[in-house]
């Protein structure tokens, strides 16, 4: 819109400048020129940083499309690109480089004029419209990328927050989980050394990795409880600027408008004194109170007594103009821009259209002319648009950067408990196997040395392997699980706790390995495992996977439930069943569980077999999340 606008005005300066026969090739040619300045907002540099070529070749174009009208068409030729060239500089150079160029620019642009003969108050403006076009397309440009960037950056930081949240994860299991199961893997390679020969000092270290084990779990227990409380919050390494910016330009055109309209004041009354201190006054007052209410916006309050102030600058725009008449004519330039800037909704709009209404009946009523009255009415939309925008764009910058913090927080959320859940199902069956397995072989010792030696050679390949999972889960390694691999470290965690277990599985081509439906009911099976070590002491243990009608069943029954005030907590009541009931509840399934008057309890799992057939790779196991945070 800004740039339409803009067009629009030069346009009409250049009818009112250059003679008719000019008009058409100086339209293409001007037409020209904003259609390479479009390709820069549109297709431009995305960061502050852009490459070289396209510094080089942007300025190239822009400085020959700058330079060969003037030469070509004269003193016709109404100064068009020396803004653009100038904002394009602000764009893709570096300050002070490019605030020298612009100074640069627009000084070039002055004497040109004033070596074609041009007035002095014709070189002014010619000045300070290249300085209000560079500052303007600048900002505007740059407050857009900024807003851009926010929007292109949001995955890339909910994604740092991620991984903050998972090295914190990966030191704290290292530090609890990484010195104990190293421990419990020296200690019994060095119990399975000594069996032969002392078998009380292989006694002993087994009992320290049952002890090791145990305290691995509850400090296991701690790191999900620490994970599932919030977040620890952080502050910010920096922020954004983008108000700054705003205000600053707003302060250089607000300036800059009003020194144009003095010194349009002076040359029009003929060097009046008293006219030209009435118009400093006016302006001076009209400048004021526009960045007065600029200022308190940005701020992101409503300007006190907004309503009044604005009346009173709307009168001190309109009253002078009885006097000064179109000399006078782009000062409305500043109410329409504060008008955008206190109202609010739709009503800013309509006193929007309003006040340029109101200020164009009297450019007819005086007949300066069709061109003039087309020019003051763009020349206000314009300004009034790049004020909007001025004060839009670090609001939605803002509103932007509160988005992108938030998604942050939920994504360093969804890796906590993705974490948590997976520390709690992946490693609460490997220490509790651990435990029973160093107490199975402490009984051993001196009963049945061979079959000792057997479970600590199994005891340290499974610290090996938890150790593994846990640093898998850290770090986000993705593991997957199997059911049928699972089946078997549950026959033997649960014949080690001195079970009689039966398993009935389906046959693979009933229930593909390593799919989503597996994967999930692998995770069901080993947490119902590790409920079974930790609340009975079973007997007979079940485990039934049956296919029928494109659902899959997990059935789990044990007997020698440990009555609940001897442990602590109910089989049924920990984290590890609602972390079950939200993976099957993933895939379309459900989970339910309980006890009965027998001292038995009983785990049923249904998962639908086409849950994740559509799916084009093998879906995360461990790492599924219920939150539809894909989305």
């Amino acid at each position: 819109m800004y740039l339409v606008l803009m067009l629009q005005t030069r346009l009409v300066k250049q009818a009112e400048t250059g003679p008719s026969h000019m008009l058409l090739s100086a339209t293409i040619v001007i037409t020209g020129i904003f259609a390479v300045q479009w390709i820069l907002v549109l297709y431009g540099p995305r960061s502050q940083h852009p490459r070289r070529w396209v510094i080089v070749t942007h300025l190239t174009v822009q400085t020959v499309l700058a330079l060969l009208p003037p030469l070509a068409f004269g003193n016709d030729w109404y100064p068009v690109a020396g803004g653009f060239l100038a904002g394009s500089m602000l764009l893709l150079l570096r300050p002070p480089v490019s605030w020298f160029m612009v100074a640069l620019v627009a000084g070039g642009e002055g004497l040109l004029r004033y070596s074609q003969g041009w007035s002095a108050v014709d070189v002014s403006f010619c000045v300070m419209a290249t300085v209000n076009v560079g500052v303007s397309m600048y900002a505007i440009t740059r407050l857009s990328g900024f807003v851009r960037e926010l929007h292109a950056t949001r995955a890339q930081f909910a994604a740092a927050a991620a991984a903050r949240e998972r090295l914190e994860a990966v030191g704290s299991l290292r530090a609890v989980l990484g010195a104990a199961l190293t421990r419990v893997e020296e200690l019994s390679r060095r119990a399975r050394d000594l069996l032969p020969v002392d078998a009380p000092a292989a006694r002993r270290d087994l009992d320290d990795v049952a002890r090791t084990s145990r305290q691995a779990a509850t400090d296991v227990r701690l790191i999900v409880g620490a994970l599932r409380g919030p977040s620890r919050r952080r502050e910010r390494p920096g922020r954004v600027t983008q108000s700054r910016l705003a205000w600053t330009i707003i302060l250089i055109l607000t300036v800059d408008l009003a020194l144009q309209q003095v010194v349009d004041v002076y040359a029009g009354t003929d060097g009046s004194w008293r006219a030209t201190l009435a118009a400093v006054a006016v302006a001076a007052a009209i400048s004021v109170l526009t960045l007065r209410h600029a200022s308190t916006v940005l701020r992101r309050r409503l300007p006190r007594g907004g309503a009044w102030t604005l009346s009173a600058q709307i009168l001190l725009v309109f009253v002078p103009y009885a006097m000064f008449g179109q000399e006078w004519a782009t000062m409305a330039c500043l109410a329409t821009g504060s008008v955008l800037l206190v109202a609010r909704g739709r009503r800013a709009w309509v006193l929007f259209a309003l006040t340029i209404v109101a200020w164009c009946v009297p450019s007819l009523w005086a007949s300066y002319g069709a061109l003039f009255y087309l020019y003051t009415c763009a020349i206000s939309v314009q300004i009034g648009v790049v004020v909007y925008a001025l004060y839009r764009l670090p609001m939605l910058a803002r509103e932007v950067d509160v988005a992108r913090e938030r998604l942050a927080r939920m994504a360093a959320l969804h890796e906590r408990l993705r974490i948590s859940r997976d520390v709690h199902d992946l490693l609460g069956l490997g220490l509790s196997t651990i435990t029973v397995k160093a107490e199975l072989a402490g009984r051993l010792v001196t009963t049945d040395p061979a079959r000792a030696a057997i479970e600590l050679g199994e005891l340290a390949d499974l610290a090996e392997r938890s150790r593994a999972e846990a640093r898998a889960v850290a770090e986000d390694d993705d593991p997957a699980l199997s059911l049928r691999d699972e089946a078997v470290s549950a026959r033997a965690a649960l014949e080690a706790a001195g079970a009689d277990v039966h398993v009935d599985l389906p046959a693979e081509a009933d229930l593909p390995p390593f799919c989503p439906v597996d994967g999930v009911l692998a995770a069901v099976l080993r947490e119902s495992v590790t409920n079974v070590l930790r609340h009975a002491h079973p007997e007979h243990c079940a485990v039934t996977v049956t296919v029928d009608d494109g659902v899959v069943r997990l059935t789990v029954r044990n007997d020698g439930v440990i009555h609940p005030s001897f442990t602590g907590s109910d089989p049924g009541s920990g984290k590890g069943l609602s972390n079950l009931t939200a993976r099957t509840g993933v895939l379309g399934g459900s989970l339910s569980a309980g006890t009965d008057a027998k001292g038995g309890f009983t785990l049923v799992a249904e998962v639908p077999l086409a849950a994740g057939a559509g799916m084009r790779e093998v879906a995360r196991q461990m790492t599924d999340s219920p939150l539809p945070f894909g989305a």
